[in-house]
């Protein structure tokens, strides 16, 4: 909000376009008390329940490892290759997609 308020060199107050929006954060418990894990993820995820870009992954996206490439993906609950089982939920938004080429992250 402070981003959105007081912007710009110097501070001025005024309303700015929106950088990044996050709908939905979910977290269980304390943050401090969370288990964490390291993975790359896949340049194909995508987000779509984001109603902009869809390789923008948000904050709180449900994760699942791909078996074959053991890189994470977004939760497929009818998928078969390894994303139907839930691995945990993403910590930080990412952004999949470099100068309109996927990048894994």
């Amino acid at each position: 909000m402070s981003d959105q308020l007081f912007g710009g060199s110097y501070g001025a107050p005024g309303i700015r376009a929106t950088k990044e929006t996050q709908e939905n954060t979910f977290y269980f418990g304390r943050w401090e008390d969370q288990r964490k894990f390291t993975g790359l993820i896949d340049g194909a995820a995508r987000d779509t329940g984001n109603a902009g870009d869809t390789s923008v992954l948000r904050a709180g996206l449900i994760m699942g490892r791909v078996t074959s490439s053991n890189k994470l993906k977004q939760w497929d609950p009818t998928a078969t290759d390894g994303t139907e089982e839930p691995l945990g939920l993403l910590g930080l938004s990412v952004n999949t997609q470099t100068d309109g080429s996927k990048q894994h992250r």
